[in-house]
């Protein structure tokens, strides 16, 4: 394929794509997931799973017990955005109580809390999500902020971050050298690139397909691709994306105060109850903007941080890395309004009925693995394909 016919089939393709309505989905006709991911390891004790009566651990002391719209949890004057979320949306919301995500280690464990197992091979919830509702999207799984893990089908994950910020500014790789404008330039370093590949090459066809994507998307693009930006705007490219028919799902980073840290293992009151406020309001913009524009009725958010804090505080007055968690569910086909899972007196995860999500001695300990595997039939997404033999914790789930 001499370059001037590489051209030409670009501009013939890029001209039949150059609208964004085959881009655009009815709601009805799709499924959203959303994580919201907190990353460090955030202190259960201090929102989901206080443990008042108990000195094995060491929660709160200024917290006292608060309810709102059928959720149990510690309330503080330095958490008002807490008790704020759950007296707007506690009653869509369910909570998860001793989560196991069997690490210590951040790499693993935020590995463990979105595929659900260690195997470097193994995708996570969005990208299996996105492959199921979203394989024909320009951009199936978007990923502002947060750990990604595409495993087997890459091809439906899109770091806004580390991608498209360039390619929609029209920048060109760093090693091409030229003096013409940036699109003509770039239009002739890819047709250089690939002026050797017969039109029957697989890597034609792909090229020819992201130049297509390209192409349509830039002239009307709804997306913020600046360098830094702001949390609302990132929830706003969640939304847009979703409203757009760009993406059905995304994962994005809660975003924390200047200094404030999760992994607080040094002066665990002031980093926690900071960096909860903080999360919790995000939080609640995002779901006020999903309401907003119609995709409430669509969207699923799964609301976790990849580990739990130790029961006891350190001599720094901080709190080490615990296997043991809590994370929330919130949105389309959630039980809302409800606790489900226990942890006992020393931040261990206790016995559950999976159908229920009651404390049992004939249940077993919820593993992360069993609440992917609920996820993904709450999804249709058929758990023992990714999952084999792990129990479905279908309490969030069921009617």
């Amino acid at each position: 394929m001499r370059r001037r016919n590489f051209l030409q089939g670009l501009t013939a393709t890029v001209a039949m794509a150059g609208l964004r309505a085959p881009f655009a989905y009815a709601s009805g006709d799709i499924r959203r997931l959303v994580i919201f991911y907190n990353q460090g390891g955030w202190d259960p004790s201090y929102v989901f799973d206080p443990h008042f009566d108990e000195d094995t651990v060491e929660g709160d002391p200024g917290a006292t017990p608060s309810e709102a719209s059928g959720i149990q949890f510690a309330h503080s004057p330095m958490r008002p955005s807490v008790q704020r979320f759950f007296k707007a949306y506690g009653s869509k919301t369910a909570v998860l109580n001793g989560l196991r995500v069997p690490s210590i280690s951040h790499t693993q464990g935020a590995r463990l809390l979105l595929t659900g197992r260690r195997a470097l091979s193994a995708p996570d919830l969005p990208t299996l999500v996105a492959q199921q509702f979203g394989v024909d999207l320009p951009m199936p799984h978007l990923v502002i902020a947060g750990p990604r893990f595409p495993g087997g089908v890459s091809g439906t994950m899109v770091p806004l971050s580390r991608t498209l910020t360039g390619t929609v500014h029209g920048e060109l790789p760093s090693h091409f050298q030229g003096d013409e404008s940036q699109e003509s330039a770039l239009q002739e370093f890819l047709a250089n690139e690939h002026e050797a590949l017969s039109p029957t090459n697989p890597l034609f066809d792909r090229m020819q397909s992201a130049w297509t994507q390209r192409e349509a998307l830039r002239g009307e693009f709804p997306l913020h691709v600046g360098r830094d930006p702001s949390i609302s705007d990132q929830i706003d490219n969640v939304v847009d994306a979703f409203q757009s028919g760009i993406s059905c799902c995304a994962t994005l980073m809660s975003e924390l105060p200047e200094l404030v840290v999760w992994d607080s293992h040094s002066d665990n009151a002031l980093n926690q109850s900071r960096a909860f406020d903080a999360s919790f309001a995000q939080l609640h913009m995002l779901v006020e903007r999903l309401l907003a524009a119609d995709l409430w009725s669509t969207t699923t958010i799964l609301v976790a941080s990849e580990m739990g804090r130790s029961p006891l505080l350190n001599a720094l007055g901080g709190k080490d890395h615990w296997p043991y968690t809590s994370a929330m569910l919130l949105g389309a086909g959630v039980r809302g309004g409800q606790v489900f899972g226990a942890s006992d007196a020393n931040l261990i995860g206790e016995k559950i009925d999976f159908a229920t999500g009651e404390p049992s001695a004939n249940g077993a300990v919820l593993d992360i693995a069993n609440l992917h595997a609920g996820l993904l039939a709450a999804f249709d997404i058929d758990p023992a394909q990714h999952l084999p033999d792990v129990a479905l914790f279908e309490a969030p789930f069921s009617g």
